[in-house]
Order: structure tokens, then C-alpha cells, then sequence
């Protein structure tokens, strides 16, 4: 028997006591309506009921039956309380979710009334863990007055068949439509989206249809974002049952079979290779403060497109002090950082942190170019596994081999990783230049092993190197960095010394008009050219000239009077 080290005497002060040899199945069908953090339990002989409610329009309940579990004892007529359901899970699932092939976690939930917490009596291998999680006041849920003797039409299907009806109807529609008739179509579900409109039909005598009741035709419109919650127990349950009573209201069944023999309800996420075992749990924050521009907000999320081990969050506020973030992490479960800091709007800064101990870098960020920016023609598969180049330099200075041994725990995606792709297609290589670190993203073409660089490309100006996380004392300080201010500074004076400089010129300029000009009297170029010669004779002509012969000109007629001649010839 499971948690037999625990002593039974002290089940006599509680009121609730239920147990279970497989903590995973309860946890299942939490997650299927986990679509808000508060859940209502009600206990009763006949088992234990969960609801949770989404804005008065929305109600999910989970059944489970007092057979279900291997000991269930209530000392009252009723019981109800409300936990944080995503405390609640989160309690399953990390202390009771990471058996290893073939083994399971005992459960044993103990409540002893009100006031007190929910605890929960978790063992593995021999080992108990015990979490206390607080109640709170339970609220009357809303009553939809549904009474199954005013149902009018009824639909008992294959949960296969509605989950392939899903898969092909058009999701970005904004309804969906359920016609339910005696006569043809019977069943029909129906959208209207972007692509157009898709129908998907039923017929009343079809394998899939285990039962069909149907008394008048009825045809209703629901909002789709009210039934994606749904999907959830759709994907653990065998059969659904969809009803509908006079008003028009939809109510849906879900039956789950949680028999260990039944091979169909062991939800296991197979590794992306036939071997191995995920054992680098490395979990990277990508995230940013306030303030960021278009461009950074898009390098963010290039960089959780190529790196499958990311996760996101909110933005954090510019006032927060940094080492919020290692809290931030740690709610987030997540042992590294990439956090994105924006100032004055212009500039911007990047933090690289190993959580919580440290060290961590701080980068300033240039010509940033985004996927969507360049259109280069490189291309490789969302989630595969990248190669890590990096420049010779690394190696040789001390400050630049501990950046290449983050870059490579950040940037790695790790080995059989549950959402990774077992190929390497594309490299990432940091080079360094100019006492800068340049990233660039290429294609590995398998024809000849060229490159081809996909985006993004951004380049790295190292600030500061700290022991801590996010702080602590300086362990490396870069003498070639510049801030963007001083840069700015320095620019803003070449312009103004350029400016006084042409202000100086026309006062020069204008002074030299205003001064007296001299009267210069003589010329002192007069002289320049008067140079001594020699006095020639005067020869004086006392006879004429002998005349010319003149040619007389012949009596030749203009081209254009012959033309004319000719023409009238």
C-alpha cells in the first residue's frame, strides 16, 4: 500500500482523506480545466467535484468518483474549500511528475476543515514529500439551472471523431455553429473564418455515433473562445456527449477512462530521438523592461523562434531594481537570462545572467537587423539544434573565454530537449572585431556544406563583466567602451566647433569690409613693361602703289535658282 510509512492514526483528525497509487491521473484531468488559477472542491460520499468558473458565462466541472480512489474517507455530509489551482498542479507535477519509466507517486490529500490548508502527502521511491497549500473562502458557484429532463436534443460521440472534426474546421473563425436535427444533416458543425466556410456533417447511423436523440431542429452559435478550454479534456476523454435544452445551452460530457490497463491514457512525451534522455535542463528568460522599440520587441522574438528552450514574460517596469529578475527566473523556473533594457528610447542594452549565482554581462547593442528585416534566402527547421562557432580570440583572453562559456549555456539548445528537432541545420557564430562581438545565423546547405546566412545579425559591445547575477563586484571593465551619450556628446561638439568656426570667417570677413581702403595715388605697375628700344627711320612713300589685278567673278547662278529651274522643267 502506497505512503504505508505514514502513521493512519493521525488520518483520525482530518476529515477529508483521500488517496491514490498514481498521482498522474488526478493531475491529468486538473490540467483539463485549468483555464483559471481558482478551483471550488466539493466533497461528498459519492467523490470529489472540482469547478472552475470564467466570467459567469463559463463553467467546468471534473467528476471523480469515491471507487476511483484506493481509500476515501469523509466524516461529514459536504465539504468544500478553494485552493489556487496552478499552486496546485504545480505541487503534482514537480514533486510527483518526474518518475522514471515504469514508476508512479502515491497520493494522499488530507484536509481537516476550515481554516486549515490542503495538504498533500506525495511519495516516490520511499521517499514523502509534504506541501501545505492555503485555502480560501469558497464562493457559491453560479447555478445555469440545466436539468437534464429539459434536455431536447442529445449526442453521444467517439472523442476521435470530434477531435479530427477540430483539426480540419477552420479555427480563426469567431463562432462555431452546432445544428442538431431529426433529419438530414443530423449533426453539424460549422465555422466561418478567413478561408470560409467549412462543415462538418454526422450521419445518425455512422460508427462514431454511439447515440442520438434528437427531438426538434435546433441550430446555436458559441463563441469559440468559450470552447477552446475544452479541448483540453477532449484530448484525455473516450467518449463526449453533447447536449442542449430548450434555451439553447450547450453542455459537454466528457467520459475518461483512467484504468491502468488502457495503454491510450499514459500521456508521455517521447523523446525527438528513438534514444536518449533529456538531462540538460537548461531554461533561458527572454524578456525586456519598458520602452522597447519595434525592432528590439521583433530581435526578441527571433530569438525565441531559433531557441526552443526559451520562455517568455511581461514586460518589467524600468523602476524595478535588477535583481527583481532573479526572482523573476526563479517563479519562471529558469536557470539562465537574456534581458533586454531600454533608454532614452534610443538605446538599448543587453543582459546575459547566469541565475542566481552569477556572472552575468552587460552589452551594449548595434546595428540590430530582424529576420523579417533582412529576407535572406538561408532557411532551417523551427526547433533544431544549432552549432556554436566562435572566433579564435576567445581563447586567448581570460574575460572573453567566460563570455564563450555562457554563449554556449544560453544559446545551446540542449540535447534530446522535449520541444527541440533531432538535426542540425544552421550555426551560430560569434566573431570578434573592432573589440566588438558580431553574431550572425546561417543555413548549413547539406549539398557542399555552404553557408547562407538566415538573420538575425546583431553586434555586441561589451560594458562590464559582474560576479553576481545582474550585479555584484565588477570582474571585468571593457577600456575601448564608449557610452552612447559621450558619443553623442562628442558628435554634438564637432558640429558646434564646425559652426563656430564658419561664424569666425564672416566676422573676419566682415570686419576686412568695414576697414579704410588706401587711395593709391600711382600705380606701381605702370612700368612694368617700359623697356629701352631703338629708334627706326621714317621712311616716307612718295610714289602709289602699283594696282592689283582684280578677277572678275563669272555670272554663275545660286543652287538655289537652278533648283528652282529645274522644278518648274
Amino acid at each position: 500500500m502506497p505512503l504505508s510509512t505514514l502513521s493512519e492514526a493521525g488520518d483520525d483528525q482530518y476529515i477529508l482523506v483521500a488517496s491514490l497509487d498514481n498521482v498522474r491521473n488526478l493531475s491529468n484531468i486538473l490540467k483539463a480545466i485549468s483555464f483559471k488559477d481558482h478551483a471550488l472542491f466539493n466533497a461528498t460520499p459519492n467523490g470529489l467535484k472540482v469547478t472552475v468558473e470564467d466570467s459567469k458565462c463559463l463553467q467546468a466541472n471534473a467528476f471523480i468518483q469515491a471507487e476511483i480512489f484506493q481509500e476515501y474517507t469523509i466524516q461529514e455530509d459536504s465539504v468544500s474549500f478553494q485552493v489556487n489551482l496552478t499552486v496546485l498542479l504545480d505541487c503534482l507535477t514537480i514533486f510527483g511528475g518526474n518518475t522514471g519509466p515504469g514508476g508512479t507517486t502515491a497520493l494522499r490529500l488530507c484536509y481537516n476543515g476550515y481554516g486549515y490548508p490542503l495538504t498533500l502527502f506525495l511519495e516516490e521511491g520511499g521517499v514523502v514529500t509534504v506541501c501545505k497549500i492555503n485555502t480560501e473562502e469558497p464562493e457559491e458557484p453560479i447555478d445555469f439551472e440545466f436539468c437534464s429532463t429539459d434536455v431536447t436534443n442529445k449526442v453521444i460521440l467517439q472523442s476521435d471523431s470530434l477531435r479530427d472534426a477540430f483539426s480540419e474546421l477552420d479555427m480563426t473563425s469567431e463562432i462555431l455553429q452546432i445544428t442538431m436535427s431529426p433529419s438530414q444533416p443530423f449533426f453539424r458543425l460549422s465555422t466561418f473564418g478567413n478561408s470560409g466556410n467549412a462543415h462538418y456533417d454526422y450521419p445518425k447511423d455512422s460508427d462514431m455515433m454511439e447515440l442520438f436523440q434528437c427531438t426538434k431542429t435546433q441550430t446555436n452559435r458559441y463563441k469559440m473562445s468559450l470552447l477552446k478550454p475544452s479541448t483540453k479534456a477532449l484530448a484525455l476523454s473516450c467518449k463526449v456527449s453533447v447536449r442542449t435544452d430548450n434555451r439553447g445551452f450547450l453542455s459537454l460530457q466528457y467520459l475518461t477512462d483512467i484504468s491502468e490497463e488502457d495503454p491510450k491514457n499514459d500521456y508521455n512525451v517521447p523523446a525527438p530521438v528513438s534514444v536518449g534522455k533529456w538531462k540538460n535542463k537548461e531554461r533561458v528568460l527572454v524578456f525586456s523592461s519598458r520602452g522597447i522599440s519595434f525592432r528590439t520587441r521583433h530581435l526578441m522574438q527571433d530569438l525565441r523562434t531559433m531557441m526552443p528552450h526559451t520562455k517568455a514574460d511581461t514586460k518589467m517596469d524600468r523602476k524595478d531594481k535588477l535583481f527583481v529578475i532573479n526572482e523573476v527566473c526563479e517563479i519562471k523556473n529558469c536557470n539562465k537570462c537574456i534581458y533586454f533594457e531600454a533608454k532614452k528610447k534610443q538605446d538599448l542594452y543587453m543582459w546575459i545572467s547566469n541565475v542566481p549565482h552569477g556572472p552575468s554581462a552587460k552589452f551594449l547593442v548595434q546595428n540590430i537587423h530582424t529576420l523579417a528585416e533582412l529576407k535572406m534566402t538561408g532557411n532551417c527547421l523551427k526547433g533544431s539544434r544549432p552549432l556554436l562557432s566562435f572566433d579564435p580570440n576567445f581563447d586567448k583572453d581570460p574575460h572573453y573565454a567566460l563570455l564563450k562559456e555562457l554563449f554556449t549555456q544560453i544559446f545551446a539548445t540542449p540535447q534530446y530537449h522535449p520541444r527541440s528537432q533531432p538535426f542540425v541545420d544552421h550555426v551560430f557564430t560569434f566573431t570578434i572585431a573592432d573589440n566588438r562581438i558580431w553574431f550572425r545565423n546561417y543555413q548549413i546547405i547539406e549539398e557542399d556544406a555552404s553557408l547562407v546566412e538566415i538573420g538575425p545579425r546583431f553586434v555586441l559591445n561589451l560594458i562590464k563583466i559582474f560576479q553576481g547575477s545582474f550585479g555584484g563586484p565588477t570582474l571585468y571593465e571593457n577600456p575601448h567602451f564608449q557610452s552612447p551619450n559621450m558619443h553623442r556628446r562628442i558628435i554634438r561638439l564637432a558640429t558646434a566647433a564646425k559652426l563656430r568656426e564658419k561664424q569666425m570667417v564672416k566676422e573676419l570677413q566682415k570686419m576686412k569690409r568695414l576697414e579704410e581702403k588706401e587711395v593709391v595715388t600711382q600705380d606701381v605697375t605702370d612700368d612694368v613693361f617700359a623697356t629701352p628700344s631703338e629708334e627706326k627711320p621714317i621712311v616716307i612713300q612718295h610714289e602709289a602703289p602699283p594696282l592689283k589685278k582684280v578677277k572678275k567673278k563669272k555670272n554663275r547662278e545660286f543652287k538655289r535658282q537652278r533648283v528652282q529651274k529645274l522644278k518648274k522643267l
